[in-house]
């Protein structure tokens, strides 16, 4: 019996869509998308968050004058045993006319160290305009990071670069002019101003400050490396003492000084075999890291606490200004190539094993790796993870010997798939746009 024109149609069209349909699941099965992102290098700090509390030997300085206190370099930075910390005066006015007259020594220093420049052989512009960007740099950075101290002294860089610039290119022929006019409204100051009726010293070397918060002899300085926990909650609930009425700041003396921290037992384990070398950052007090020792880690086992006492060399005016703060501690660094989470799966890798009798063999293992994007083809890469979070892991872009099944890993700028479904080494996919 023969079909009818219409039945044909009917039957074409039936058979035409169970093929397309039949296409179209080899193509998803075949051809399914991925999301990958490029393996990128990254440095990683594996860190802990606690609060420090700073131990200093700290003598309070004190004027026992009376007079007006005019300090000497800007009230802070080192002084030697018996150096001059400040001079007293009379009167305010006879301070301030000092100060000023500090300045335009300064001033006519620097000018007259310009005039020199000629005489220097190998003075070139390009130095001196690398070092005006250097100093502009540094300006831009001290703003961003709002550090004020180091303002003065990086404005007098800048000024001191362009006015050799000028000396360089011949824009000017010599600072004798200003010289003496700055020299002439020094000696009329020092014409009518009384001179200091007395001198303030250190006792000690170390580094002074022209500021105290009464914290200054809340903890026995030599007994800093035995502190306990009991001790360091004890010491963070304590209030200040009344500093004297005629203090004019403190010596920092032993420039060494800590960082008491509580951590947990578990934290305290992250330092079995790190003593040196380690980095704090305070945000809230500064932008840069610190380099510290770890000096001790004294143990509260029965309530699962420690004590890590870090000995501090460095000593700034932000630094010294520190008691209680937010303290985050850099255990250990990490470089190597970042990989998201999603990333990481568990498949087999294979390699070949020449035999003796010169045949070969094909052995496979299962691995933690990730898939790579060659082509429209994934492959499977065995990854070294060296130190990982919720987020991401950081891997070894050069593991040591024997840590790869096959000696293959992910390499910088492979195509590392995030997303996808059903993945295994050979499929066909195609990477979303």
């Amino acid at each position: 019996m023969k079909l009818k024109t219409s039945q044909k149609i009917i039957i074409i069209a039936a058979v035409a869509a169970i093929l397309i349909y039949i296409f179209i699941m080899f193509l998803s099965a075949n051809f399914s998308m991925v999301h990958t992102e490029s393996a990128v290098a990254a440095t990683l700090s594996k860190t802990i968050d606690t609060n420090g509390y700073i131990v200093r030997n700290e003598t309070y300085i004190t004027n026992t004058l009376g007079g007006v206190v005019s300090y000497v370099n800007n009230g802070g930075g080192s002084v030697s045993a018996n150096g001059v910390i400040a001079k007293v005066y009379a009167t305010e006015q006879d301070a301030t006319a000092h100060q000023q007259i500090d300045k335009l020594n300064t001033e006519i220093e620097r000018l007259q160290k310009l005039n020199e420049t000629k005489q220097v052989q190998g003075t070139s512009l390009e130095a001196i305009n690398s070092v005006l960007n250097n100093d502009i740099s540094t300006l831009i950075k001290s703003l961003h990071n709002n550090d004020f101290y180091s303002l003065e002294q990086t404005r007098n860089d800048i000024l001191m670069a362009i006015n050799e610039r000028q000396v360089v290119t011949g824009a000017v022929l010599n600072f004798n002019e200003q010289i003496a006019k700055l020299d002439a409204q020094k000696k009329s100051l020092e014409a009518t101003t009384g001179a200091a009726i007395g001198e303030i010293k250190s006792p000690i070397a170390g580094y002074f400050v022209d500021f105290s918060d009464g914290y200054e002899n809340s903890y026995d300085y030599s007994k800093a490396s035995s502190m306990t926990c009991d001790e360091l909650s004890q010491l963070k609930e304590k209030e200040s003492q009344d500093v004297p009425a005629n203090a004019i700041g403190k010596v920092i003396s032993n420039l060494n000084w800590y960082i008491c921290c509580p951590i947990t037992m578990d934290e305290a384990t992250e330092f079995s075999d790190i003593y040196d070398n380690v980095k704090v950052k305070m945000p809230f007090a500064t932008t840069d890291s610190v380099p510290v020792d770890v000096m001790a880690i004294n143990k509260d086992i029965a309530n699962n606490q420690a004590v890590i006492v870090l000995d501090c060399k460095f000593i700034s005016d932000e630094l010294a200004a520190l008691r209680n703060e937010k303290v985050q501690i850099d255990v250990k660094t990490y470089t190597g190539i970042k990989i998201s989470q999603k990333a990481i799966h568990d498949d087999s890798v294979q390699k070949i094993i020449e035999n003796d009798d010169g045949t070969t063999t094909t052995d496979s293992q299962q691995v933690k790796g990730v898939y790579v994007l060659h082509g429209n083809e994934l492959v499977f890469k065995q990854v070294d993870i060296l130190f990982s979070t919720e987020d991401y892991v950081i891997c070894s872009p050069k593991p040591d010997a024997g840590k790869l099944f096959n000696g293959e890993t992910v390499e910088l700028y492979d195509k590392i798939v995030t997303e996808g479904a059903d993945l295994y080494a050979g499929k066909i996919v195609k990477q979303s746009s």
